[in-house]
């Protein structure tokens, strides 16, 4: 802000806190939305603060392109760059969130800023946004162009590497180059991160047809009184109920399931510990694709198109290249939400995924990551879209894989209406593994692949000997007791709960000859049917790598 000619201005300064292996509620945002338009005479303490964190994690060549131009530019204006925040005001001061264009003046509210203010609403104290560009337009025309299929497969390219096909001069990212990143390949450079979210995907393969905007006629001029307290609702509230959500046709979904199998492929290979939160799409009725959103169990439509249910082994295999979709790194979340800040929504509705996310952070910082959130109330929410009534959340569908029939709530995360208002009536990932079903054993075991990942880090230029295995053991097992005595392990004692093997029966000479320390450990999660056994790799250089983990035979 500009400074008074007289007297003293104070200005609050907010520095960024450096990355905590060990926090469980960070989330990161890859989407689309515009940077404030006007320029700052001067740069803020916020992002000030941004900025000497980029340049700490060795993006110091894109802030040094704000310093170009007679005025500054804000660090919101780069693209494929991941800027930290703590707080919502911080990201409203930056993006320009609420400016999605609509018809001429109208505007909208992107998915990005829908789902970054619900996760700060909710809860959220940590995130990173990384912005893949402007927003398209809210779709009031017919699509049908080959140009349009195009944009999308780039801008798809963008969020996820790997879901499209690479555009022409792109080059293909790898850990090792931080300007070859884009979208959710950031990750190689955040390693507090525990939850991704995508909210611009459902957008991006909206087969919904075209609205016909409400006439915008000038209205009467009519006589007022003075003092009239009377208020009638925006206009821009009755054209966004006009324009549908975006929903999906059976093409679509198919080829947006495709979109999350290779975001969680990428996780399963590079980034254990992070959980990837998905908003369901809203899905059209019946299969030609009507206007009408359908209010049927989605279950039905995810097993007939095998992309849901089914182990890689069994009769009903997943289509090829949808294997990862069914996965511990999925958390799939559905009906849309109808929240005090969604009526600048197209159909003032929007996405859960940024609700559910901040709803997970604050049940990690209050009640601990490895438990359920299932009965914790919303607020802020009022309806839901579709309604699922009793009869459709209970309802069983015969699975692909030769298990037991199973309801929307044992394969989905739900919200849904309850006695004290809106609640969130499920917490499981989409893991055909029924020990990894529950979600707080996902969260669990991503809490101590990054904890591992610190131990890694502490011990990386130590030699490999009995000694420094020894060592390896008594931090893994300080850090399996916190978790015992956190009550997120069962047993009456700490050698009931968990075991840690890292010794001459753990570790090959092939493992010495490669500079790597294997860990095995056996814990008993209170949240699982079944023990868990996990076997991690402390490589050179500190990486941790996964090399097994599943139910105990």
């Amino acid at each position: 802000m500009p400074r008074a000619p007289y007297g003293l201005t104070f200005e609050t300064f907010s520095p960024v806190e450096r990355s905590q292996h060990l926090r469980a509620d960070v989330a990161l945002f890859v989407g689309f939305v515009a940077p404030r338009r006007e320029a700052a005479p001067r740069e803020s303490a916020d992002e000030r603060s941004i900025r000497d964190w980029l340049e700490q994690r060795g993006f110091g060549d894109r802030a040094a392109m704000l310093d170009q131009g007679p005025l500054h530019r804000s660090v919101a204006t780069l693209t494929q760059v991941p800027v930290p925040l703590d707080s919502w005001e911080t990201f409203d001061r930056l993006f320009a969130w609420d400016a999605r264009p609509v018809a001429g003046p109208i505007a909208a509210t992107t998915y990005l800023g829908a789902a970054v203010r619900a996760y700060f609403a909710q809860g959220g104290r940590r995130a990173y946004v990384v912005r893949a560009g402007d927003p398209w337009p809210v779709r009031h025309a017919p699509e049908g162009t080959s140009e349009r299929a195009r944009l999308r497969d780039a801008r798809l390219w963008s969020l996820v590497p790997g879901a499209a096909a690479r555009p022409a001069g792109e080059p293909a990212p790898t850990p090792l180059d931080r300007a070859t990143w884009r979208g959710i390949t950031h990750l190689f450079g955040l390693d507090d991160v525990s939850f991704v979210l995508l909210p611009d995907l459902p957008d991006l393969f909206d087969a919904a047809p075209a609205p016909a905007l409400p006439d915008r006629r000038a209205r009467e001029e009519v006589f007022v009184t003075c003092g009239d307290e009377r208020a009638e609702a925006p206009e821009t509230d009755s054209l966004l109920a006009a324009v549908p959500p975006p929903a999906c046709d059976e093409l679509r979904l198919g080829q947006w399931v495709q979109a999350i199998a290779a975001a969680a492929s990428f996780l399963k290979q590079h980034r254990r510990e992070a959980l990837l939160l998905v908003a369901l799409p809203l899905l059209l009725q019946g299969p030609d694709g009507a206007a009408r959103i359908s209010a049927e169990n989605p279950l039905g439509r995810l097993y007939a198109g095998r992309w849901l249910g089914a182990r890689k082994d069994g009769p009903g295999a997943p289509r090829p290249g949808c294997e990862d979709f069914t996965s511990a790194f999925v958390q799939l979340a559905t009906p849309w939400l109808r929240t005090t800040g969604s009526a600048r929504c197209p159909g003032e509705v929007e996405p859960p995924d940024g609700t559910l996310a901040g709803l997970l952070a604050r049940n990690a910082r209050s009640r601990g990551t490895f438990r359920s959130a299932a009965g914790v109330e919303v607020p802020h929410t009022f309806d839901l879209l579709p309604m699922y009534g009793r009869t459709a959340l209970l309802a069983t569908v015969p699975a692909t894989d030769r298990r037991e029939p199973q309801n929307l709530l044992q394969r989905l995360t739900v919200f849904g209406r309850a006695p004290g208002g809106i609640e969130m009536l499920s917490d499981v990932t989409t893991s055909a593994d029924e020990a990894y079903r529950p979600a707080g054993a996902s969260r669990l075991i991503g809490a101590v692949l990054r904890a591992a990942r610190a131990i890694g880090e502490d011990l990386s230029f130590e030699p490999s000997n009995e000694l420094l295995w020894a060592r390896v053991r008594q931090r893994f097992e300080a850090m399996m007791k916190q978790l015992w005595e956190a009550e997120a392990l069962r047993g009456s004692s700490p050698a009931e709960a968990f075991q840690v093997r890292c010794d001459r029966a753990t570790i090959s000479q092939a493992d010495l000859d490669a500079g790597r320390v294997v860990v095995e450990m056996q814990m008993e999660v209170a949240a699982a049917i079944e023990s868990i056994r996990v076997t991690l790799a402390l490589s050179e250089g500190g990486r941790v790598e996964q090399l097994a983990a599943g139910g105990a035979p």
